[in-house]
């Protein structure tokens, strides 16, 4: 088990006033097992690297005053196994290698665009999860071109504009608070 404790203080850069003090802390453990002999050695360094993802986690959601939290549907292809290996990425949190599947089997040869269009949609949802809402949109739109009688396509531009659109105004009240 590997534990990490890290306090966080937030000072007023201008005044050097101690605005407020927290301490995050996050449990990672693992187990190896073996038959016979000593057990394998267990991996420190990604336990602290989990560790520490959890506490950013905890430390950005304290701070952070937008949290966007989409609801999209993926996209499937019953004799693609590609893009359920993909889908499998993305519900892992592996979103490059998502991207990287999808964009490999959209190079197939002969691909109808239906198909074209169920890839490209999925594209966009990996980049939703990573935050770049930008090229979702674009996803999503060129998916809407390829297969313009897909209801969810519209329904994820909508969804992403607004996300856009939140973005902008945190920025704006963060340039206005500078």
């Amino acid at each position: 088990m590997h534990k990490l404790e890290i306090t966080f203080k937030i000072i007023d850069v201008e005044t050097s006033e101690l605005l407020t003090i927290k301490t995050y802390s996050a449990k990672s453990e693992s187990t190896k097992l073996k038959d016979n002999g000593d057990p394998l050695p267990i991996d420190s360094e990604s336990l602290f690297s989990e560790s520490l993802q959890k506490i950013t986690k905890k430390f950005i959601k304290h701070i952070s005053p937008h949290k966007a939290k989409l609801s999209l549907v993926f996209e499937v292809e019953m004799e693609m196994s590609e893009i359920y290996n993909a889908i499998e990425c993305l519900r892992k949190g592996n979103t490059q290698n998502a991207i990287s599947i999808l964009q490999t089997t959209l190079e197939k040869p002969n691909m109808d665009t239906i198909t074209q269009a169920k890839i490209i949609y999925n594209i966009g949802i990996a980049e939703v999860m990573n935050g770049i809402y930008e090229i979702a949109m674009s996803k999503f739109e060129r998916a809407i071109k390829l297969n313009p009688e897909n209801g969810l396509y519209p329904k994820a531009v909508k969804l992403v504009a607004k996300e856009i659109q939140a973005a902008q105004k945190l920025a704006e009240q963060n340039v206005h608070t500078e």
